[in-house]
Parts: structure tokens; sequence; C-alpha cells
């Protein structure tokens, strides 16, 4: 068979195409702004809330973090599902010799590169606002583990509501829930690291964290061609 003829490897697929979600943000930059002015918004107005109620807002840092991370990220994958499913390119993708899972794996990666970048912006505005050191480096694991939590169970859940009219308030009810053990994991281990526990204290929580990530990326990867098509 001719070399041009042959169909791609999932890993080239996968480059591809996160090439392509990558180049289109560079372009109009809608989701990445997005994430940014929703999650500043939600850290300012917490800060304010909370240290007005307490005075002492360092203690709910960690749930701010990961609250704010929570919300930019369930906008910023809708908007990336849909603006795909509108146009009907992911549709026909389904069509092509891609491979369904090339799709999630791509669209997961891009979506987790856009919370680590979100990261970079939030973590010294959270620092100079609450006047603080974040252990950065430690606190890296978790960010990274949660970032691929919310994206994977974001995109599996956005894909299968996209034909849906009900769309928008269908996807808190739904995905809110399902990342209850990525929010729960995440805040309780950010907190241990500030508060400065041990590795051993806090690693079963990496360790969830983990298994959920393999758990769900694998299982939206396998059902992901049925979930658009639903």
């Amino acid at each position: 068979m001719n070399d041009s003829l042959r169909i791609p490897h999932i890993p080239k697929q996968i480059f591809i195409l996160l090439k392509r979600e990558l180049l289109l943000e560079i372009r109009s930059k809608e989701q990445i702004t997005v994430m940014i002015i929703f999650a500043l918004t939600s850290i300012l107005i917490f800060q304010f809330s909370f240290e007005l109620r307490t005075g002492n807002v360092q203690i709910f840092l960690p749930g701010i973090l990961w609250i704010a991370m929570l919300f930019a990220s369930s906008l910023s994958i809708d908007r990336s599902m849909t603006r795909d499913s509108q146009t009907g390119v992911i549709q026909g993708m389904l069509f092509t010799p891609v491979d369904p899972i090339s799709i999630f794996i791509s669209k997961v990666l891009a979506n987790t590169l856009f919370l680590l970048a979100l990261n970079l912006i939030l973590l010294p505005t959270i620092s100079i606002l609450l006047n603080t050191n974040l252990p950065t480096y430690q606190l890296l694991p978790v960010i990274v583990l949660g970032a691929i939590g919310l994206s994977a169970t974001g995109t599996i859940v956005s894909a299968s509501l996209t034909n849906m009219k009900s769309r928008a308030s269908l996807l808190p009810i739904i995905l809110f829930p399902l990342l209850f053990p990525v929010v729960l994991s995440s805040t309780t281990a950010s907190g241990m690291i500030i508060d400065g526990y041990s590795w051993d204290e806090y690693s079963k929580w990496i360790g969830v964290l983990l298994s959920y990530d393999i758990i769900f990326i694998v299982t939206s990867g396998l059902i992901f061609s049925y979930a658009v098509e639903a």
C-alpha cells in the first residue's frame, strides 16, 4: 500500500489534532480568555467575601483555587465541543480514518494545557492577593492530575450533550457530581501541601486522582464516538 494512503497511527493522529486545537486557540483566544476572566472574577469574589466574614481568607485558599478551576474549565470545555459540533467538524472526523480515541485524547490534552496555562496566572495572583507563598512545585502533581480529571470528564460529558437543546443547563447538573472526587481529592491534597504535611500523609489523595484519571480516560475514550453520535 502506498505510504500516503496509510492510516496514521493513533499517536500521530493525536499530535495532528492537538496541533489543530492549539492553533485554533492561538488564533481566536476564546477559551483561555474566558477561563482567565471567569477564574479571576471568582477568586476576587471569594477573596473579598471570605475576608469580610472571617478576616482570614488563607484557610479557604485550596477551595478557592479549585472552585475557580472547576467553573472555568466547564465553560472552556463546553465552548470547545460546541464550536466543533456546530460546524460539523466532530461528525466529519468520525467518517474519516481518524480514530475517535485520538479525537478524545487530543481534546483532553488541549484542555489540560489550557488549565495549566491558567494556573500560571492564578497561582501568582492568589499569592499576591492573599499575601502568601504557595509551594508551587509540591502542588504541581495535584494541579496536573486535577486538570486532567477536569478535562477528561468535561470533554465526555460535553460531547454527550452537544446535540441537546438544553445543553447549557444540563452540563453543570451532570458534570459537577461526576467531578466531586476530583475536586475533593485536589482540594484536600492542596490544603495538606500548603499546611506542610508530608508526602506520606497526602499521597493517598494523589492516588485517588490518578486512579480517577485512568478510569475516566479509558472509559470515556472507548465510548466517545457513541457519545458524539447520540
